[in-house]
């Protein structure tokens, strides 16, 4: 199964916590590794630092989503936390209805 990884931190306070990007990429590569998913570190991660959750506006955000709709091999998404994607219920409920609809599954 290709999985695509999604990636974010909106400040250094986050990173300093212990969601550092490095931190959340380690943990979804271990994930994907377990599950015996196929990601391309080159071409599967998706990376928005410095992008605030409030907006689904996100450079990298809308980019994956393009590709969930375009790339049928895509099956999983992988974050390490809910909120990475979004904090807006609204945001996010539009994105699982995108994800759905191209049977692309969040985990």
């Amino acid at each position: 199964m290709r999985a695509l990884i999604y990636l974010r931190v909106s400040t250094d306070e986050q990173a300093d916590k212990g969601l550092s990007i490095p931190a959340q990429k380690e943990a979804c590569l271990k994930y994907a590794e377990v599950k015996q998913w196929e990601v391309d570190q080159e071409k599967d991660v998706y990376i928005d630092a410095g992008e605030s959750a409030r907006s689904a506006n996100r450079p990298a955000l809308q980019e994956m989503l393009s590709r969930c709709k375009k790339d049928k091999n895509v099956e999983m998404i992988i974050v390490h936390k809910i909120d990475r994607l979004a904090r807006n219920v609204g945001d996010h409920a539009a994105i699982r209805t995108i994800l759905k609809k191209h049977d692309v599954q969040l985990v």
